[in-house]
């Protein structure tokens, strides 16, 4: 015996799902875990920033700042830097800002927060925007859908420019190409948030 399925059961059943669905939202963290309805995505999402921003509290604590600061400077020396050796860059940049203006609050820091540079807030905001989108947000690897479309890819555009703009600096554009070639031989990119806090 054959049970032909009407649109109206279509309905009916579409409005079953509808119905639960809906009194799922209307319940508590505490119900839906009592009654097996999942966490909103909204909840995890919430759960994974507290936990990010402990752990990035908990690594001001007890982070090196010469060490960090040594390593800034042989990024900034370097010709060029990965996609995800610039994250890197951006977060030292925040965690020593950071544990700077917390030892400014505590009193503890060698220089007074009235000696320091000014420094420009715009840049500053955006500068941390970007942090936070770092630390909060998955990372992107080049298997994650960044696509390389020119050998020089990695290659800052200045760089670029300079090296493009005169032909006589061939010893230069190959002295990128070999130290781009050990980077990407030797870089991992599977780096994550949780690596870099235990590289620190």
């Amino acid at each position: 015996m054959f049970y032909l399925v009407t649109s109206h059961h279509v309905l009916q059943r579409d409005y079953i799902y509808y119905y639960i669905f809906s009194f799922s939202h209307r319940m508590s963290t505490s119900e839906r875990r009592r009654y097996g309805f999942q966490r909103t995505s909204k909840e995890i999402r919430n759960e994974r920033k507290l936990n990010k921003m402990q752990k990035w509290s908990e690594k001001l604590d007890s982070c090196d700042v010469v060490k960090l600061r040594t390593e800034l400077r042989s990024m900034e020396k370097a010709d060029f830097l990965l996609p995800r050796q610039k994250e890197r860059k951006t977060l030292i940049e925040r965690m020593i800002r950071d544990a700077e203006l917390r030892k400014c609050v505590e009193g503890t820091a060698p220089i007074s927060c009235e000696q320091r540079p000014n420094e420009d807030t715009q840049d500053n905001s955006s500068c941390s925007s970007r942090c936070d989108d770092i630390i909060l947000s998955p990372r992107l690897g080049v298997g994650d859908g960044v696509v390389v479309t020119t050998p020089d890819h990695f290659i800052p555009r200045s760089l670029r420019k300079r090296c493009g703009g005169n032909n006589s600096q061939e010893g230069l554009k190959k002295r990128v190409k070999r130290a781009e070639e050990h980077l990407i031989a030797n870089n991992s990119l599977e780096e994550d948030i949780d690596d870099f806090f235990d590289s620190l």
